[in-house]
């Protein structure tokens, strides 16, 4: 079976000089499953993630087996999408705040949500666990004035590592205002037990030289200071 598992902790942490604060989009606490060999979607109200919903479906596109997206069951606050050996397909996730209406632009009512949080955050980041397949991965932007974006990543055939999606890369689209948030898993190879696992996906800043710089002349001083007191 060709799997792609992840436990996504979704969601907008400002950055590292200011706390540990955190805008969850969704730590996938709220139980949702669909399995086809064509198309299958489900919408759910979901409690823990951003909009209080989320709209997910999963789409074959090769093969006779199926493709399953399972999230938070059989394991807590993880998602996890597969396919049966020898069959391709994707799993896609929307957050737009409504149940009635999933679906890429059909409904999109997060009412504007500032990803960068008022200037913090310049990129989303998710966190692998695992990966031992070419996984696309993709997220696409919703603006309040109906302006889209997506962008693309190849997941590497690694461990622990991140893939970095910079805000200033969804041409058109004012993150300050976001509507709709989109993520997709694409695995179009035909092979036997590909997995890959995420376990956080957030938006933050990684620290500029200056003050990685900082934060080291901190940590020289603090030597010297320790070292005159003894």
């Amino acid at each position: 079976m060709n799997k792609a598992i992840f436990g996504l902790a979704l969601g907008a942490a400002v950055a590292l000089s200011s706390g540990a604060q955190a805008l969850v989009i969704d730590p996938f606490t709220d139980t949702q499953n669909v399995a086809d060999a064509g198309t299958s979607t489900s919408d759910i109200d979901a409690a823990g993630a951003i909009g209080g919903a989320r709209y997910i479906q999963v789409t074959r596109t090769g093969g006779a087996g199926n493709v399953h997206l399972d999230i938070n069951s059989p394991n807590a606050g993880v998602a996890s999408h597969s396919q049966d050996s020898l069959t391709t397909g994707h799993s896609f996730l929307q957050w737009d705040g409504d149940t009635a209406n999933g679906g890429s632009g059909n409904a999109n009512l997060l009412n504007g949500v500032d990803l960068t949080d008022s200037n913090v955050n310049d990129r989303i980041i998710i966190h692998v666990l695992l990966s031992d397949s070419a996984v696309n991965l993709s997220i696409t932007l919703v603006d309040t004035s109906a302006n889209s974006f997506t962008v693309t990543h190849n997941a590497l055939v690694a461990s622990n590592y991140n893939v970095a999606f910079l805000l200033t890369d969804f041409t058109g689209v004012d993150e300050k205002l976001i509507d709709s948030i989109e993520l997709r898993i694409n695995n179009t190879t035909l092979i036997s037990d590909a997995d890959i696992s995420f376990n956080l996906i957030e938006t933050t800043r990684v620290p500029e030289p200056m003050s990685l710089a900082l934060f080291g002349l901190g940590l020289v001083g603090l030597g010297l200071a320790r070292r005159k007191r003894a």
